[in-house]
């Protein structure tokens, strides 16, 4: 499904987030990436959508070279890849449903989300989405009102409106408490193993990653330095110390 070659990124001050990182994702995986502050870990997600260029290297996602993708063949190619965020990246003044629906703008007509006039089938599986969540009572209430929690799980419903095969979910437990970060990382286990759709989960706690990812990669200062079951990470690795990139 994914498949990542020689992935590099360097800063024009010539440090670097990425170097030389290569490894394969196969469809329904659920990855947990592993590292401290600085390792490389967001940079890394970011482009593998492409909301960072890399300096070198090839994203393959489904075949498809995403580094050499432009305009509308890239579009296409992310509505299949959704994206969770650290700190929600909600409209706090918009209702609930309405950040929800925003998810399936790619796939709507520019006017809908203009207007806020959405087709009723996808306003209907914006609710269902939502009910999934545990948020149908919270359909018109502003985003920005919401616990944490629940501002995190509005961001899942809203990726999944993508119809996704990928999901790529970018520390979204690091502002959350315990009960709320279980929760969250329940969800995503669940939509791994009830709808298939493969996970890059960024985590910084390797406890949270053994107990939810089948599989960890760990990076150090952008590089690669574990890539296994998630049941075989060794607790004496050192994530912690020099690093440095900046992402």
């Amino acid at each position: 499904m994914l498949r990542i070659e020689n992935l590099s990124k360097t800063y024009d001050n010539g440090s670097w987030a990425l170097a030389d990182v290569s490894f394969e994702i196969q469809p329904g995986e659920f990855v947990a990436v592993l590292g401290e502050s600085g390792s490389g870990k967001s940079t890394f997600l970011r482009c593998v959508n492409r909301l960072i260029e890399p300096s070198s290297g090839k994203i393959f996602f489904e075949g498809e070279d995403l580094v050499a993708l432009e305009g509308r063949r890239l579009r296409e190619a992310r509505r299949k890849i959704g994206m969770i965020f650290q700190n929600y990246n909600l409209i706090p003044r918009a209702a609930t449903l309405t950040n929800v629906l925003t998810g399936s703008l790619g796939s709507v007509s520019p006017l809908a989300g203009i207007f806020n006039r959405f087709p009723p089938a996808t306003v209907e599986r914006a609710c269902r989405n939502l009910e999934r969540m545990g948020l149908s009572d919270k359909l018109q209430q502003k985003a920005g009102t919401l616990s944490g929690g629940q501002q995190q799980r509005v961001g899942i419903a809203r990726a999944l409106m993508q119809n996704p095969k990928l999901l790529l979910a970018d520390e979204p437990v690091s502002s959350l408490d315990p009960t709320a970060s279980a929760n969250i990382m329940g969800i995503l286990r669940e939509i791994n193993s009830l709808d298939g759709v493969a996970v890059i989960c960024n985590l910084h706690l390797p406890d949270l990653a053994k107990r939810y990812a089948s599989r960890i990669l760990a990076l150090k200062a952008g590089r690669v330095i574990y890539d296994g079951p998630s049941a075989e990470f060794p607790d004496d690795l050192d994530l912690y110390g020099f690093s440095q990139n900046e992402g």
